[in-house]
């Protein structure tokens, strides 16, 4: 069974995110950064995913999420001078800024969207659990609270990371994924293109090893 799934994406030179339904970026998204001038055009060999939420049910969830993490520009930034300045080689490679703020902004809004709450536990677990938050606020008992806990939901949603160390980002929030999401390693073929293990449900494919190989061969015979 195929799922609605959400993709964060960096690119490879600005440290810029997008946020996108797709793997084949619209460059419409370009108004996510400031960057939706009419010549502009998304490069897809820019853009790496670092993060993939796959597991939602609706599309409208995914939708909900992308609005509250990348909400569109009304105007266009600073336009980008290139070439970059060059890094200090001895500075080494640091997490880039958005991409903090993106995958932070991300965790708080797993926990916070009504829509998440009901694609994950449904409409009416939805509305309990939020009558028992309350009602652990109001009396401040721990049993409330309690009530409220019993009713999350198995893991619902997965999260593939392309490293380890972005999973870790909200740390520096002091908050917490939820307890519906699992952690799996992402696979990328030649370093860009996610391969998906069989039974995940993700048919978001934008490269095919196989395909590859066969094209290949052709090349050389």
């Amino acid at each position: 069974m195929s799922t609605h799934n959400l993709f964060l994406l960096r690119h490879v030179m600005t440290g810029k995110v997008l946020v996108s339904p797709r793997l084949r970026l619209d460059s419409v998204l370009l108004n996510q950064i400031g960057e939706h001038r009419p010549q502009n055009k998304v490069r897809p060999d820019h853009w790496v995913p670092f993060l993939a939420v796959t597991g939602f049910k609706r599309p409208e969830t995914v939708a909900s999420l992308q609005a509250a993490i990348a909400p569109p520009h009304k105007f266009f930034g600073p336009k980008t001078r290139w070439p970059l300045p060059e890094a200090n080689r001895n500075d080494g490679w640091k997490i880039p800024d958005m991409v903090k703020e993106r995958t932070i902004a991300l965790c708080r809004a797993l926990e916070t969207s009504d829509a998440v709450r009901a694609d994950v536990h449904g409409s009416s677990a939805s509305q309990q659990a939020q009558d028992g938050l309350a009602a652990a606020a109001t009396a401040d008992t721990n049993a409330a609270a309690a009530d409220a806990a019993a009713l999350d939901a198995p893991t619902a949603l997965t999260m593939w990371w392309e490293r380890d160390e972005f999973r870790y980002l909200v740390d520096e929030a002091d908050i917490f994924w939820p307890e519906f999401v699992a952690h799996e390693k992402m696979t990328l073929a030649r370093g860009r293109y996610p391969v998906w293990p069989e039974g995940s449900g993700v048919n978001e494919v934008v490269y095919d090893p196989a395909a590859a190989r066969v094209h290949k061969s052709k090349q050389h015979a």
